[in-house]
């Protein structure tokens, strides 16, 4: 993983200011989310095309396919969230049944079950999570290249590209995770707005994370020597 790239690749090519301000400006709207993912997933795509993680930040020029690759994503993200979703209605459906036949005589006893099913809800959305972490990489690049929802649920094949690069794409989630974390709320110090725009800077920075992890897994990247240079910093 490369850090230092993917930090300095917001800010790469001519009108990077200008590619930002559209994607954050995207984001402001509201319902432009979906429209900027299927722009980070462009920068998979060049990546995947170049076979290199050296690649400038893309031109508005697609968008179009933007839109159609974002709105591709929320319907592969919907089915692999298919197991949590049914987990919720079943956890909703439960404490509703609790709520509506506690007495004042049980009311105790459906209070510790209630903080119980929130426990093993919780215990289940992060399990999940962090499964689905595992795999984010893949799915996104499979998903850019071949711009097909079918791509991001060809499960059989996700599985076997995925093999041996599990906690490796967990750790670029989670370090994509923190790092945007840290970075949106400088987005305050410049104001409201400012929060859009230090998102969008996020979206460009983890895009490529997951576009170095991703040539890794179809063997092209270019970085590593060892299994081991994996998890360097550079």
């Amino acid at each position: 993983m490369n850090l230092e790239k993917a930090i300095k690749f917001p800010f790469k090519g001519d009108n990077w200011i200008k590619n930002l301000l559209i994607a954050a400006g995207l984001l402001l709207s509201g319902i432009g989310s979906f429209i900027v993912a299927g722009y980070g997933l462009e920068m998979i795509r060049d990546m995947a095309a170049k076979k290199s993680d050296d690649i400038e930040l893309p031109e508005w020029t697609n968008f179009g396919e933007n839109v159609m690759d974002g709105l591709k994503l929320i319907v592969v993200f919907l089915v692999w969230a298919i197991p949590i979703i049914l987990v919720s209605i079943i956890f909703t459906v439960f404490i509703a049944i609790l709520t509506n036949t506690a007495t004042h005589n049980n009311i105790d006893i459906m209070n510790i079950l209630i903080v119980i099913a929130n426990i093993i809800f919780t215990f289940v959305t992060i399990v999940y999570s962090l499964g689905l972490y595992g795999f984010l990489p893949t799915i996104y690049g499979e998903v850019a290249t071949k711009q097909t929802i079918k791509a991001g649920l060809n499960f059989s094949k996700i599985f076997k590209m995925n093999k041996g690069h599990f906690w490796k794409n967990v750790l670029t989630s989670l370090v994509a995770s923190v790092v945007t974390s840290f970075i949106v709320p400088f987005g305050v110090i410049a104001c409201f707005i400012g929060v859009f725009a230090t998102a969008a800077i996020s979206t460009a920075f983890t895009f490529h994370l997951y576009g170095q992890r991703y040539l890794d897994i179809i063997g092209t990247s270019p970085a590593v020597a060892s299994p081991a240079a994996d998890f360097a910093v550079e």
